[in-house]
């Protein structure tokens, strides 16, 4: 139940946050927590479903085979959502969509062309909040609409 709990939270963790996720269990159930320290390093050494990870030796950290699949399975997902193309906005569509919103700084402008312009279907901005970045992908996809109802247009019989 501690391990439960302490991986849907982290997805690696310490010996100290099993123990402490541990100990915050014990009332529950009205054990005594004294042979818990020992029970904890049997069970991080022998249970097979416990992964070590490569790293800092003097607090070493560890994983589950269960989330090492979900990591491997997410990654996949995005390598394959990398691989295809993305609704991308013509040079000039950008330019409309950038005079529309003349407040928005170089950095904005920048995440904005970004977005729509990158060929990959996987596009990724990052920032520190309240940097604008809710702004920048809102005219994103502001021009992402208008793009499709004009395509839409287009294309509708008459």
């Amino acid at each position: 139940a501690a391990l439960a709990g302490l991986t849907q939270k982290k997805n690696h963790f310490t010996k100290r946050d099993l123990l402490l996720a541990t100990l915050s269990i014990l009332p529950q159930f009205g054990l005594d927590p004294e042979p818990l320290f020992e029970q904890v390093d049997t069970f991080l050494q022998n249970d097979p479903n416990i992964v070590p990870l490569a790293g800092a030796r003097s607090n070493p950290r560890y994983t589950t085979k269960q989330i090492l699949t979900d990591e491997r399975r997410m990654l996949a997902a995005l390598d394959r959502l990398k691989q295809r193309p993305g609704l991308s906005l013509s040079d000039r569509e950008l330019g409309r969509q950038l005079r529309k919103c003349p407040s928005l700084r170089t950095d904005q402008r920048q995440l904005v062309q970004h977005l729509t312009q990158h060929r990959s279907a996987l596009r990724i901005g990052l920032g520190w909040a309240g940097t604008g970045k809710t702004f920048a992908l809102k005219t994103s996809v502001d021009g992402w609409k208008r793009r499709s109802k004009l395509a839409w247009r287009s294309g509708r019989p008459s």
